[in-house]
């Protein structure tokens, strides 16, 4: 039996495929039947820009809003970006070795990380490990 709720029915108006491969096929409960376990670990795989958006916002709501709302001084920029690329070397170790397959997101907390490029395009290319978004985050910060 399949509970209808009201965000269940606006997916499957957009899209009744999607709503049947989210819902149904990847039930996070699918864990025996091995389709639909790789169904629910593929759902969660990201691109390299969404990747990206992550760790900003992720460096932006772990350490500068609790700086600012504690001190009330933002912290230095440098100290953003190291924070961030800690968190993007941790994140993309854990994709590259595909560790999302056998650790669960809980289990992995803020290592979790499936990036689409390590599933099916082979690793990120070296623009993309270099964290070239990070550079152009720094160039933006001017905390003055």
């Amino acid at each position: 039996m399949i509970t209808v709720s009201f965000s269940s029915d606006a997916a499957v108006r957009v899209c009744e495929r999607r709503w049947f491969l989210a819902s149904v096929v990847a039930h996070p409960t699918a864990n025996k039947d091995l389709i639909r376990r790789d169904a629910r670990l593929l759902r969660r795989l990201v691109h390299v820009e969404a990747w990206a958006g992550r760790i900003i916002h992720s460096t932006l709501e772990e350490v500068l809003i609790p700086a600012a709302c504690e001190n009330g001084r933002l912290p230095n920029p440098d100290q953003l970006i190291a924070q961030a690329l800690d968190l993007m070397r941790r994140q993309e170790e854990f994709s590259r070795r595909k560790l999302y397959r056998s650790i669960s997101k809980s289990k992995a907390g803020k290592d979790f990380c499936a990036l689409y490029a390590d599933e099916y395009d082979g690793g990120l290319t070296g623009r993309e490990k270099g964290g070239t978004f990070l550079i152009n985050f720094r160039s933006k910060c001017s905390f003055r």
